[in-house]
């Protein structure tokens, strides 16, 4: 049974109780009903505000326990990210760590061609 079919189930239980309050509140009922009727009428009263009572509290109690799930699979969530932004740092720090050395290769190339280009240069010049 859902949180919300248990409180749709105390409302009517509260409604049913009320009903039975104002039938028996009107002064008719009390020359119309014996001392014995209207015992029976505050039990029933009695009975439906109590049912209201436990099917409220089994809806409250389960939404505790909800929340106590969600809040476990939060903290377990958060761990999680944790841990996945410890990998991914490293992964972050190799990646720049490349970067910086392709950077590098490639400066050096610049210099080797510059080089190279010279040395045909003065090669030329000497043929």
């Amino acid at each position: 049974m859902t949180d919300i079919s248990m409180l749709s189930q105390a409302s009517a239980h509260i409604q049913t109780a009320r009903e039975l309050g104002n039938k028996l509140s009107s002064r008719k009922s009390f020359t119309i009903f014996g001392q014995g009727r209207i015992t029976e009428q505050l039990d029933r009263i009695i009975d439906e505000l109590a049912a209201a009572i436990d099917l409220v509290a089994s809806a409250v109690s389960s939404e505790n326990r909800r929340a106590s799930e969600i809040e476990a699979q939060n903290r377990l969530l958060d761990q999680s990210v944790e841990r996945l932004e410890l990998v991914t740092a490293g992964d972050e720090q190799l990646i720049d760590d490349l970067g910086a050395a392709i950077e590098m290769a490639q400066i050096e190339l610049v210099r080797l061609e510059r080089q190279h280009d010279l040395l045909r240069s003065r090669l030329e010049s000497n043929q």
